[in-house]
């Protein structure tokens, strides 16, 4: 949990909406946004391999 509080708080006083590594799931940390430009879905979440 704090390092998502962390995560939050640099974007928002940086004035950034992305970060790297950023946290998207508390189930599963290791979960990333994949930005792949499919029609009907540009961005999927999963594990990078």
């Amino acid at each position: 949990m704090s390092e998502i509080y962390r995560q939050q708080q640099w974007m928002w006083s940086n004035k950034k909406h992305r970060i790297d590594d950023r946290i998207v799931s508390l189930n599963q940390p290791h979960v990333r946004p994949i930005v792949r430009g499919k029609r009907g879905k540009n961005t999927e979440y999963g594990a990078i391999i």
